[in-house]
């Protein structure tokens, strides 16, 4: 990207990517609870839940969006869709790490669980079995498509204040402007 970068514009595309979760989460939760009143048990407290997923979502973006945005930026390849593949990654990323299901278990431990309305087994004798990694891959893509979410809309709105900023006239005056005509 040519011209100078405004941080401006980086802070609120990161902020806009960190709404995209805490929306998420108010569109699936709100959607099963409209028909109740509110003090259902889906909106308790929720205003606090939004909060600490909001602070958490811009913590990653900060941490791992930011530093694949300026990678990017300083390489020169730059692009909606590269962004889009970052956050993928950046989305599934801790996700996978951290519900990586091959732990080395304690044999003769298993663990059975409901996936797509039907219960399944997990893990056999500390082994995942082949649902416990198709939960994982499943919840790896899930994220990935958020994360996807959230670096198109770091992107959109980094480009919008990016591009008003690049508009406004510069403070520096131009020196041609205000010389003297030659005689």
């Amino acid at each position: 990207m040519a011209g100078r970068l405004h941080w401006p514009a980086v802070f609120a595309g990161l902020v806009l990517s960190a709404l995209v979760f805490p929306l998420l989460m108010i569109v699936l939760l709100g959607y099963g609870s409209l028909e109740q009143d509110s003090d259902s048990i889906g909106w308790k407290g929720i205003d606090g839940v939004l909060l600490m997923v909001f602070a958490a979502t811009f913590a990653h973006a900060l941490l791992i969006g930011l530093p694949a945005f300026l990678w990017l930026r300083r390489i020169g390849r730059l692009s909606a869709a590269r962004l889009a593949v970052a956050g993928f990654v950046a989305g599934g990323l801790l996700v996978g790490a951290l519900g990586w299901p091959w732990r080395g278990g304690i044999s003769g431990s298993s663990y059975s669980s409901s996936w797509h309305g039907r219960f399944v087994e997990m893990n056999r004798d500390g082994v995942p079995t082949v649902y416990g990694w198709l939960s994982w891959l499943e919840s790896v893509i899930l994220y990935g498509i958020v994360g996807i979410a959230s670096a198109l809309a770091f992107w959109y709105g980094w480009r919008y204040f990016q591009r008003r900023a690049d508009a406004r006239p510069s403070r520096v005056s131009d020196p041609r402007r205000h010389a003297l005509p030659q005689q």
